[in-house]
């Protein structure tokens, strides 16, 4: 099967089997480095990648999924303003993910980001996030948005983070785009 798509800025036209997930195309054909799966089969998450926007595990994906796709693995990432917000973050909340799953819970935060940012734009009242986050904050109860950040972080089963830390650092990421935007203003 011939495919074209695009991974870490660059486009790709290649054949292959339908079926080789993106995983070994990643490791084996375009030798990324930072690709690593402990497990080869959808237990660890450490192979995440961010499909069109999304993370994905790419043990799971089959060549097929690829045709038009745009690929970032977190090589390419971590020369980002994006990802030099998370990293600050995670210094500003003191926890970081161990060596084995930070890129990958680094690249599941970016696609939760994003995915939070574009309902956001949906509401209203932007400052309606914040407003709803603090009053769960005090009251103990988990947000929807909460709820997602935990649901997404499933995707890597390294448990080296708690889920209340990966929702700051989510947020906290949030609010530093929010505010440099605003500047830009």
């Amino acid at each position: 099967m011939n495919i074209d798509c695009n991974i870490d800025g660059k486009n790709y036209s290649f054949s292959t089997n339908s079926d080789k997930p993106l995983l070994q195309i990643l490791i084996e054909d375009l030798e990324v480095e930072s690709m690593m799966s402990l497990c080869k089969g959808a237990y660890c998450g450490n192979c995440v990648v961010l499909m069109d926007g999304q993370a994905v595990l790419s043990c799971l994906v089959p060549a097929f999924k690829l045709q038009g796709a745009v690929i970032q693995t977190f090589e390419s990432f971590k020369k980002t303003r994006a990802y030099r917000d998370i990293d600050r973050a995670y210094k500003e909340i003191g926890c970081t993910p161990c060596r084995q799953c930070y890129a990958s819970k680094t690249l599941i935060i970016e696609s939760v980001i994003q995915t939070l940012e574009r309902s956001q734009s949906t509401l209203s009242n932007p400052m309606e996030f914040n407003r709803v986050r603090r009053e769960s904050d005090m009251e103990g109860i988990r947000t929807e948005e909460e709820k997602l950040i935990i649901r997404e972080l499933g995707l890597n089963s390294c448990t080296c983070t708690q889920s209340s830390e990966l929702v700051k650092i989510v947020t906290t990421c949030i609010d530093y785009r929010r505010k440099r935007n605003v500047r830009r203003s």
